[in-house]
């Protein structure tokens, strides 16, 4: 999408926010799920589409992996992203981002149409002594499944 170009709106990450951003471009982009582990809590809770609660990294790879392979190969991007710090309270960061794919692999999203979608998507995370322990993920499955159906339609 032309107007996703360039850095983020809220200038290039850093920090925290950025250390986020890296691991989740190293799951989505080449599904390399080890990063979690220097990013993600052991026992984090993760709040996922569907109302799922996940408990531990185990759990959140499962729940990536079925993206991952549904959409093995494409870019993922941040569009906006914040890092709130207050005194007394955990680190929580928010960002908003999306994942440009084609629908090529068996996952969670059924059999493969070559579909060319984006995902768009906001997460929220809540650390703790530089490590995820609670995270909210807002995506777009609604949109995702109008890509995929209408492509498989045309």
């Amino acid at each position: 999408v032309k107007r996703w170009e360039g850095p983020p709106d809220s200038g290039p990450l850093s920090g925290a926010a950025k250390n986020l951003a890296q691991t989740y471009q190293a799951v989505w982009e080449q599904s390399e799920f080890i990063a979690l582990e220097k990013s993600h809590n052991r026992a984090c809770q993760i709040h996922a589409p569907e109302g799922k609660v996940i408990y531990g990294r185990d759990q959140l790879i499962e729940f990536l992996t079925g993206y991952t392979k549904s959409f093995p190969k494409g870019s993922f991007r941040v569009h906006h992203w914040i890092v709130n710090e207050e005194e007394g309270k955990n680190t929580r960061i928010a960002m908003r981002w999306s994942f440009s794919a084609e629908h090529t692999g068996l996952g969670s999203f059924g059999k493969p149409t070559g579909a060319p979608v984006v995902i768009m998507a906001m997460t929220h995370a809540e650390m703790q002594e530089g490590l995820v322990v609670r995270e909210y993920h807002a995506i777009d499955e609604i949109s995702l499944w109008m890509q995929i159906s209408s492509y498989s339609m045309s």
